[in-house]
């Protein structure tokens, strides 16, 4: 609200004058007053030994609008800004707030890895023991086990294979062993009905999971 001047016509009278003789001079006083309030206006008389109430009205004018200023100013409102424990207390309950939902959302997360990872690493063991099943026979198979696991995007150190063969009894009522290798030292291609055990092993790049397989191969 913007101040606006109202001017009060001042009329002077001489000591000997009478109140009809009053000559108004123009004297013009301007007074700011907030608003458009003209009750802070008093009326100025005239007559004779209106000076000293002139100017005591001047006077009580001045201080009801020094007085409304002040009571203005008092209800504007003033922003301090924020003081340092305000702001501590502030960050401390958003931290209090936060850290549990961030500890939430990573173990979703943690949980969400650890759950994909489990299906890859089965994935790739069944798919490594499929290869291996259908593969010809040989007397190594380590190549078939890690091709599947390359082709998942792992590395081949991921997946290793252990392979043994069957040995059987001298009597059929002889229990038989199973020996290193697939085929016997120093051959090059198993024997007609050799029986096969290839054990596949895989581990999740992560190394959180690890699982195994045995497959047997064998022409009976």
């Amino acid at each position: 609200m913007q101040a606006l001047p109202l001017r009060l016509a001042g009329r002077r009278c001489g000591p000997k004058a009478a109140d009809d003789d009053c000559v108004n001079i123009g004297k013009v006083a301007q007074v700011f007053a907030w608003g458009t309030d003209q009750s802070l206006v008093p009326q100025i008389g005239c007559g004779s030994g209106q000076n000293g109430r002139h100017m005591e009205q001047e006077a009580s004018l001045g201080r009801a609008l020094r007085k409304r200023t002040r009571s203005r100013r008092r209800n504007r409102p003033f922003d301090q800004g924020f003081s340092l424990v305000e702001i501590i207390m502030t960050i401390s309950i958003m931290s209090i707030i936060l850290v549990p939902a961030l500890d939430a959302v990573v173990a979703t997360i943690r949980a969400g890895t650890s759950a994909n990872s489990f299906s890859d690493t089965n994935l790739v063991l069944q798919n490594a023991a499929d290869r291996v099943n259908r593969a010809p026979k040989s007397c190594d198979y380590t190549q078939y086990a890690q091709a599947a696991a390359q082709t998942n995007g792992w590395a081949a150190a991921t997946t290793s294979v252990v392979q043994q063969h069957y040995v059987p009894g001298v009597k059929a009522t002889d229990p038989g062993r199973w020996d290193d290798f697939a085929c016997v030292v120093g051959g090059s291609t198993p024997p007609d009905l050799a029986v096969q055990l290839v054990t596949i092993s895989v581990s999740s790049p992560d190394g959180r999971f690890h699982k195994t397989l045995q497959v047997v191969k064998s022409d009976v």
